[in-house]
């Protein structure tokens, strides 16, 4: 639960982050680059769960 409650917090911290901080471009729309704060981030973290669960079961096959 606290963990839940943690990563809520930091989701939503992320996106004040995102649309606060930095200043919108002049010569896009104001949320055409911000989006990429958020995709680009959320890319890696998946990316990286594939991997973990990808070599515990590869793992799991070599050990059967």
């Amino acid at each position: 639960m606290k963990l839940l409650a943690v990563s809520f917090g930091l989701v939503l911290a992320a996106l004040y982050a995102i649309h606060a901080a930095p200043p919108a471009q002049v010569e896009a729309v104001a949320m055409a680059q911000k989006i990429f704060y958020f995709h680009v981030s959320s890319e890696w973290v998946a990316f990286m769960a594939f991997l973990i669960a990808a070599g515990y079961g590869i793992g799991h096959l070599v050990s059967e």
